[in-house]
């Protein structure tokens, strides 16, 4: 059985530069190519988040903190809506400390308040 050769691209007469390294691939291979997306009308989606979190009566966020025994403080998050281990997850990596998802309330390590509040205003 004969292997099929693949036809080279060419390489000299490339055209003029672009953004994309593939703006030219589909013209050289003779290739259809299918909408790469790099379309000036064509606005980044946001990514959708698997989680919400409602803000109060009064529009403030849910956060409170709470001193532990020892003299530790808690920053506490209430009203979250989805999965709040992935917020769990990204809040810990954010604010580089512990942390837990119990009861739909989110515990993190120490007075988190600022950083968990920007955060959410990013969202």
């Amino acid at each position: 059985m004969k292997k099929k050769k693949t036809p080279k691209i060419p390489m000299a007469d490339q055209g003029p530069l672009s953004d994309s390294p593939f703006g030219n691939l589909a013209r050289l291979t003779g290739i259809e190519a299918e909408d790469s997306g790099d379309s000036a009308d064509t606005a980044p989606t946001a990514k959708k988040m698997p989680f919400m979190v409602r803000k109060s009566k009064k529009g403030n966020w849910p956060i409170s903190v709470e001193k532990r025994a020892g003299g530790k403080k808690a920053t506490l998050l209430k009203n979250i809506e989805g999965d709040g281990k992935e917020l769990l997850k990204q809040l810990k990596k954010k604010c580089a400390c512990g942390g837990d998802f119990k009861n739909g309330i989110l515990e993190l390590q120490g007075d988190q308040t600022s950083n968990v509040t920007a955060f959410l205003d990013a969202l």
